[in-house]
This record gives structure tokens, sequence and C-alpha cells, in this order.
């Protein structure tokens, strides 16, 4: 991800993780935000669309943020990893991964 926010990619942390108010311990969505900031990634925008690329307009309901990619861990056929997901996106060399039984590339 850090590769992705140098090479220009804005980033969105869309998660079900919610806060509970004013029990700190329930503090899920601050923690995963937080653990991501340790580790040197800086969110452009967390659970909204980035605000300069929302074309919506005002006043209705915004459920997910609008983006071009979207990675997500619960997709069909599962996340292929961040290698997989780090060579398409930055073009760093071919990919092929596994679909079912047989390679695509």
């Amino acid at each position: 991800m850090k590769e992705l926010k140098e090479a220009g990619w804005k980033l969105i942390l869309w998660t079900c993780r919610e806060n509970e108010g004013h029990l700190i311990h329930r503090q899920f969505l601050k923690e995963a935000v937080e653990f991501c900031r340790a580790g040197g990634v800086e969110f452009d925008a967390v659970n909204e669309t980035i605000k300069e690329e929302e074309f919506r307009p005002e006043g209705i309901l915004l459920r997910k943020p609008y983006a071009s990619v979207y990675i997500d861990d619960r997709n069909l056929g599962g996340f292929p990893g961040w290698d997989v997901v780090r060579q398409v996106l930055l073009g760093k060399e071919k990919v092929r991964w596994i679909v079912g039984d047989e390679y695509k590339e």
C-alpha cells in the first residue's frame, strides 16, 4: 500500500469496523487506522469517498465510496495477495495466478 501511495494512488479504507461511542475498549475503526498508520500507511479517506473525487449530489445517501479499483479480502476467489496486487497495479512484472485449476495471465 505504501508503494501504491508513492506512485500517486489515493487510498480509502472502507471497512465494516466501527467505534462504539464512549466505550474506549470498543474503538475498532480507530484501532485499524492507527495500526495502518504505525506501519506507515496513511489513508486519504476512511469509510467515505475522497471529497474532491465525489461526483454525487449533496444530501443523498452515500454508500460505498466511488473508486477505480477495489481490493477486497472477501471477493469471489479470495484475496490474491499483496504481491499480485502490487504487480497488477504498479506493473512491476507479469502476473500469473490460479483461478480454479488453471493459470490466468
